[in-house]
């Protein structure tokens, strides 16, 4: 699955979901450091137009963050993008 999500023309994820970690191959730890390092990540960027869009919009933003170290990204950008107002006219 990941040569095909390495071919998306969106900034593509990568990793073993927990349901298929009895499956994985005695390279998948090389496998997903190659990966990692062939495709820049974007993931911030995307983040950022999304939250921007849905400020725009008056929408809700559902984030998922699990990571300890993108949790500083994570309010970075939040803080940048500003207060939401949830007030439709």
């Amino acid at each position: 699955e990941w040569d095909y999500r390495a071919k998306l023309a969106f900034d593509p994820t990568f990793g073993v979901h927990p349901w298929f970690v009895l499956e994985r191959t005695t390279g998948w730890f090389t496998n997903l450091r190659e990966y990692f390092e062939s495709i820049p990540s974007a993931a911030v960027e995307v983040f950022r137009r999304q939250l921007e869009l849905a400020k725009e919009l008056k929408r809700l933003a559902s984030v998922h963050c699990v990571s300890v170290r993108a949790f500083g990204d994570l309010l970075d950008v939040m803080k940048s993008t500003g207060q939401f107002s949830f007030l439709r006219e």
